[in-house]
């Protein structure tokens, strides 16, 4: 019988080389996985940042069109529920503005401030002193305001407001003293007055919130502005120095704080701060708040 000799071939890899090989592919495997979820990792922690800062971006327009537009100074307020309490005497403290180098005051869960509601409307009779109600022309102007009972009236003319304790058809009534001049309708004088209801942001289970329509202590229905909001106290007043009083305080200060609900349980940089330092359009406000 002739000897078969086994020929190994060429293409043949012997254990050790597959086991070498094995181990070089495992090892870059495990580096390329490494490298995946790390940049798993920053796009998602990317998403999440970038969503949060837009989010806080909307939230920041929607603040700044309601707030800058206010006729009145603003009054901080602590909500509860459906209704809230003013803080009616709001003082500095020693804590200090960083863009302002003002003086906070004590954080509170919401402010209130007043709108325009309607206006201009011509006064459609004469009056004289000491009267305690007006009468306009409410159907111009396409508004559709209807006025009542804690809304304020500014009269240009005298630059002087009047706060509503009620209204009927085209009259609204002042408390007393009144009106403390004679106004006449007479051509060519022009009468106008403007209107302006109490409005509020406030902060409560976690969302920025605003009424748009508050009455007395009842803040009403709300508008969701943001959800996800983690500072629960993020409004305060800004005074020129820690020993100044409630002086015709009508500067703002808003430090608000939101997360991304998507990835912020995966990476810890899903937060977003805002702060803002927000004065109202007007230098003297037209309408004080009661």
């Amino acid at each position: 019988m002739k000897n078969i000799r086994k020929i190994r071939s060429p293409a043949a890899f012997t254990l050790l080389e597959l086991t070498f090989a094995a181990g070089i592919f495992g090892v870059v495997s495990l580096i390329l996985l490494c490298y995946l979820g790390a940049m798993s990792r920053l796009i998602t922690r990317n998403l999440a940042t970038n969503h949060s800062h837009q989010s806080a971006h909307m939230s920041g327009l929607t603040l700044l069109s309601q707030l800058h537009e206010s006729g009145s100074n603003f009054v901080l307020i602590q909500p509860n529920g459906t209704t809230f309490t003013p803080v009616s005497t709001p003082t500095a403290t020693s804590s200090q503005d960083a863009l302002t180098n003002y003086f906070l005051s004590e954080r509170t869960a919401g402010v209130r401030f007043r709108r325009l509601a309607g206006g201009p409307f011509k006064l459609t009779a004469d009056t004289t002193s000491g009267q305690t109600f007006l009468q306009f022309d409410f159907s111009t102007g396409g508004t559709g305001y209807v006025p009542r009972a804690g809304d304020q009236l500014v009269l240009p003319l005298l630059s002087a407001d009047y706060l509503l304790t009620g209204a009927s058809a085209g009259t609204v009534s002042i408390a007393a003293p009144g009106i403390p001049y004679e106004l006449s309708t007479a051509s060519p004088n022009v009468t106008t007055g403007y209107f302006y209801r109490n409005s509020a942001f406030v902060v409560q289970n976690g969302e920025l919130r605003f009424h748009p329509d508050v009455q007395g202590s009842a803040l009403g229905p709300h508008v969701l502005v943001r959800q996800n909001v983690t500072c629960t106290k993020p409004f305060s007043l800004l005074f020129p120095s820690a020993t100044a009083i409630q002086t015709n305080i009508s500067q703002l200060r808003v430090t608000l704080e939101t997360f991304d609900t998507k990835n912020s349980l995966r990476v810890a940089s899903g937060a977003t701060t805002l702060q803002m330092s927000i004065p109202p359009r007007y230098t003297v406000p037209p309408a004080k708040s009661y």
